[in-house]
């Protein structure tokens, strides 16, 4: 699991990056923004959660409009 990874860090810099990335189809992006949404919950830190989640809400405005307006954050 990604949370467990020796290389988390780096795998959520990749995943982050992936969701701006506006040259990536935009399948693969939300598929990226799952991905990284599903490891932030699953961790057991609040305050690496809500960070993790900062982060992702930046991505995520990033994303095309008809799917960043979809997508809703709720607090940790």
């Amino acid at each position: 699991a990604l949370s467990e990874s020796k290389y988390k860090n780096e795998i959520k810099t990749m995943l982050l990056d992936m969701i701006k990335d506006d040259e990536l189809n935009d399948f693969n992006r939300t598929l990226m923004y799952f991905l990284y949404d599903n490891y932030y919950h699953s961790l057991k830190d609040k305050s690496e959660q809500n960070l993790c989640q900062i982060k992702l809400k930046e991505a995520v405005s990033k994303l095309p409009d008809y799917i960043s307006s979809k997508i809703e954050f709720k607090n940790n």
